[in-house]
Formats: structure tokens, sequence, C-alpha cells
């Protein structure tokens, strides 16, 4: 198992990520799509759901899933948080800063505003990349998850096993969590626009 989590680790190192590489000794989940945080090969995005001035701990989440998300449904309440003008604008930076693609909510939104038939075009083009990628990333998550599965079944640890326990217990609670592809909300009007930047 520590060969085959130390293989998982060297699959994840590309350019643009921070060498600390913190988050791979996580034992969470990602609270949208269930992915184990330790396996993202990117940084996860802090997500503060109660403000940026509460004193509780930023959730960690899988930053472009919840990006890609928002942008093929138009949903911008994520776990019961409105994003606000402060929070786009700390994942548009986040997707920057970690390379993870051309995918802006900041963008978006300009495009919205722009009633011009060219920035409709280029509003719908983004999210139907959005839509395609979001696709390609479930798709991804699954077949890792899968084989995460297999191997940890493979290793043939019995329950009277501390690790076995502990793996036990970690698998039920991914299990538990959110799996890809499951929306974590109503689906909004294409041209609706986000309560929080309507004020």
């Amino acid at each position: 198992m520590a060969r085959v989590h130390g293989e998982l680790k060297e699959k994840r190192q590309g350019k643009g990520v921070p060498s600390s590489r913190w988050w791979t000794d996580s034992p969470e989940a990602c609270p949208i799509c269930g992915f184990p945080i330790r396996l993202l090969p990117y940084p996860p995005f802090k997500l503060q759901v109660n403000g940026h001035d509460s004193r509780d701990p930023a959730k960690l989440v899988d930053g472009p899933f919840m990006v890609l998300q928002v942008l093929s449904t138009w949903n911008f309440e994520v776990l019961g948080h409105q994003l606000t003008v402060s929070d786009i604008k700390t994942l548009d930076m986040y997707m920057k800063r970690c390379k993870l693609g051309p995918f802006r909510l900041g963008r978006a939104l300009e495009l919205l505003s722009d009633n011009s038939p060219e920035a409709h075009q280029e509003l719908e083009s983004l999210r139907s990349k959005a839509r395609r990628r979001l696709d390609g990333l479930k798709h991804i998550q699954r077949v890792r998850m899968n084989k995460l599965d297999f191997n940890e079944q493979g290793t043939g640890d019995s329950p009277s096993n501390g690790s076995g326990n502990a793996r036990e217990a970690e698998g039920s609670k991914h299990r538990s969590a959110r799996r890809p592809g499951r929306p974590w909300g109503r689906q909004r009007d294409s041209n609706a626009y986000p309560r929080s930047w309507a004020q």
C-alpha cells in the first residue's frame, strides 16, 4: 500500500504546483465531488463558506471542479454559500496561479453584463467548454476512485489489523461523501444574474 501511495504522489507532480504539496496528507474528501483531497494533482481551494471574517476553518474543495460546475449549471450557491465578488476574484487568481485552465467566473460575468451578440456567443462557448471539461474530470475521478478501491481490496488487510480498520473507516467516509457528478443545487436559468452581483 505504501508503494502504491508513493506512485500516486509521483504521478501528481506537475508544473505550477507548489512543492510543499501539503494537501497530500489531508484525510478529507471534497464536500462537492467526494474526491479525496490528498489525491488531487493540484492544490485544493480554501472556501470560506461562513464568510471571510468567520473564525471557522475554510473547507478544502476541488477548485476546478467547483468552477466548472458553476459555469455549467450557472448556480453560484456552493455548499449553502452564495459566492461573493471577493470569492470569485480569489477563485480567478487561484485558477490562474495554479495554471488550471482558462475558466474564469469573473470573465463569464463580464460577458453576461455585455448584451452584444459577440459576448453572448463567447459566454455560451465558454460554458460549453466547461461542461465538456467537467464531464472529463468526473470520468477521471471515477476511474481513480475505482483503482483506489481495487488496490485497497488487493492488500488483504484483515479487520483485526489496525491499518485495515483505519482504511475501512476512510473508505466508508469517502463512500458517504458526494460522488463526482452529483449536483449540489438546483440549476439556475442561464440568463439569471447572481444575487451577490446584482447588488
